[in-house]
């Protein structure tokens, strides 16, 4: 079954009304920050301000220690956020948000996110933010402790060969499950079709239509 494109309504700022929301693009492991240009362009045309946080994906450093420097980027916002997360990007909003529970947030969207880990990761076991994606790490299993309320859009492939398997990306908690059946890692950053389902999540009007519910799952190519 087909996902059907949610109704895009930008949100205009008047004078004297609520700013939109401003939102956040977090690349993975490895990638190069300017590649979600197109769709930072996208967002801040249709939705409202948008950013890249460019921050050090190398891996070097741990997830941990990176959703503690988001958390920090976040508190100096004033009004509530949007946060998408690719890949290990998202794993880092999750911890940002587990970590600063207060934060305003009014849509989440976790795009190809090892939420259960990925076994590639253990060839790799030097660096600690791919130690802390091991299946069954103690940073995962405290992840998943942490409490979630926030309206959250989640992607994921079943042949992702960089997240693998490409389960770990199917998230439960998640409000909407989009399977994508492009075989590609990198299909969030290239789909035209998903960056307009995305921004369409983030100003879906009312409200109450992205609100946590029992989670649909569709497909997407």
């Amino acid at each position: 079954m087909k996902l059907a494109t949610l109704a895009v309504t930008p949100l205009l700022v008047a004078t004297g009304a609520a700013a939109a929301p401003a939102t956040y693009l977090l690349d993975g492991i490895w990638g190069y920050h300017h590649r979600w240009e197109a769709l930072r362009s996208r967002v801040e045309r249709e939705v409202g301000p948008a950013k890249i946080w460019r921050y050090d994906n190398t891996g070097r450093v741990s997830l941990e220690v990176l959703g503690a420097e988001f958390a920090a980027e976040l508190k100096r916002v004033q009004g509530p956020v949007n946060l998408i997360g690719y890949s290990m990007g998202g794993l880092v909003v999750r911890e940002a948000l587990r970590q600063a529970p207060e934060l305003r947030v009014h849509r989440v969207v976790l795009l190809h996110s090892p939420h259960k880990g990925s076994l590639n990761s253990l060839l790799l076991p030097m660096l600690p933010a791919c130690r802390e994606m091991q299946p069954g790490s103690a940073f995962l299993r405290r992840l998943d402790q942490a409490p979630w309320n926030h309206p959250t859009l989640v992607t994921w492939c079943p042949w992702d060969l960089m997240v693998f398997p490409g389960s770990s990306a199917r998230w439960e908690k998640a409000s909407v499950r989009l399977r994508c059946d492009m075989p590609m890692h990198n299909w969030p950053i290239l789909s035209r079709s998903l960056h307009r389902t995305i921004t369409g999540f983030l100003v879906a009007d009312p409200p109450e239509a992205a609100l946590p519910r029992p989670p649909r799952e569709r497909s997407r190519r």
